[in-house]
């Protein structure tokens, strides 16, 4: 019998964008969901969208680069503070982003990073790449070799990533095996480009959330906010996009 798995990522404090994607990964059935980091900042939700994330007794989260800052942030306001005078634990994270001490010491609890089996297939989940938070998998540069590499790398059948914005299945034929990246659950997402010493947005993505069939390891991308189908193999309607 098969099993649906949900994959959200990059969230970016989009409680709007959050709640619909679960409400639709509810009526599907899917158990667990997979959240592969990036739940703040961007939008200004970020304290709604931990505790909607910690209510939440199926989902499994990780830690993304945003978490990782936000930590940093706190450790280095904390040790100012320690020196010269008493500070509000809501300033620690900075960047005009307000989260309570609870969500704070949530998201520290977070790993970088998830691996297990589900219906006899080995999954592993990681914000960008299998070490790495930030360096993302971009479909366009990563040939079959490459591909073959960050499996074995992250020890799975289907690695599961976010970080870059754009949803995406690359798959691994020998042996096989997918790496999958839901795209951005968050309603002003874009994807950047570099120009000249900066990077800019460059092209802006729907919220959007994925659905994983196990095992046979299908996949298919959804639009939080509508519900379309973005891609992926359905019998009752063609695929919008290959």
């Amino acid at each position: 019998m098969s099993r649906l798995v949900g994959v959200l990522t990059d969230i970016h404090g989009d409680i709007f964008a959050l709640d619909a994607a679960l409400g639709r990964l509810r009526e599907m059935g899917c158990d667990p969901i997979f959240c592969a980091g990036d739940l703040i900042e961007m939008e200004p939700f970020g304290e709604e969208v931990i505790q909607r994330l910690k209510s939440e007794k199926n989902v499994i989260c990780i830690k993304g680069n945003h978490e990782r800052w936000a930590l940093e942030r706190r450790r280095r306001r904390k040790d100012v503070c320690s020196f010269f005078e008493p500070c509000n634990i809501a300033d620690y994270v900075g960047g005009g982003i307000d989260l309570s001490r609870e969500a704070l010491a949530w998201l520290a609890t977070l790993p970088l990073h998830w691996e297990g089996e589900l219906k006899g297939v080995r999954v592993a989940m990681w914000h960008a790449r299998p070490g790495s938070d930030m360096e993302g998998i971009e479909r366009e540069r990563t040939g079959p070799e490459l591909r073959r590499r960050l499996l074995e790398q992250a020890h799975a059948d289907v690695l599961i990533v976010g970080h870059t914005h754009v949803e995406f299945e690359l798959v691994v034929n020998v042996p096989p095996g997918k790496i999958l990246n839901p795209g951005a659950c968050c309603g002003k997402a874009y994807i950047y480009r570099q120009a000249g010493p900066l990077i800019v947005p460059d092209k802006f993505r729907p919220a959007t959330f994925g659905v994983l069939e196990l095992p046979s390891m299908k996949f298919e991308v959804y639009r939080a906010l509508d519900g379309e189908r973005v891609f992926g193999i359905s019998p009752d309607r063609p695929c919008m996009r290959a």
